[in-house]
């Protein structure tokens, strides 16, 4: 299984490396799943439709081009795209529930941390 985190910062400020929850990370690498930090575009000059696309473009990545990657001998990762989940905090959040309206294949779990949208989305 595998978390795809998507940071936070009003959409106009960030990158995955930015405001990395380490506490997470840790969490999840004891129980054995994989930890994706996800960078999207931001606005301005980009838009929501622009970041949609990103989110639509990992997932297809997800699916299709990342266990090709990993076909090296010394490591012993694969990612099961139909066992993905996707977090994220404030903007992030949103970009959570993004991915679970147009993902494919849609997420497994979604864990919103103060995301934008709240309840609505």
């Amino acid at each position: 299984p595998a978390v795809v985190y998507f940071y936070g910062g009003g959409m106009t400020v960030g990158t995955r490396k930015s405001w990395f929850p380490i506490w997470l990370h840790l969490r999840l690498a004891s129980a054995g799943v994989a930890f994706i930090s996800a960078d999207y575009r931001l606005m301005p000059p980009s838009n929501g439709h622009d970041i949609v696309s990103d989110i639509v473009a990992l997932f297809e990545f997800l699916r299709t081009s990342l266990n090709p990657r990993l076909q090296d001998e010394t490591l012993l990762l694969r990612i099961d795209p139909t066992r993905i989940a996707v977090a994220g905090s404030s903007a992030g959040g949103l970009c959570a529930y993004l991915a679970a309206a147009h993902a494919v294949p849609k997420p497994t779990a979604v864990l919103s941390l103060y995301g934008l949208g709240g309840s609505f989305m």
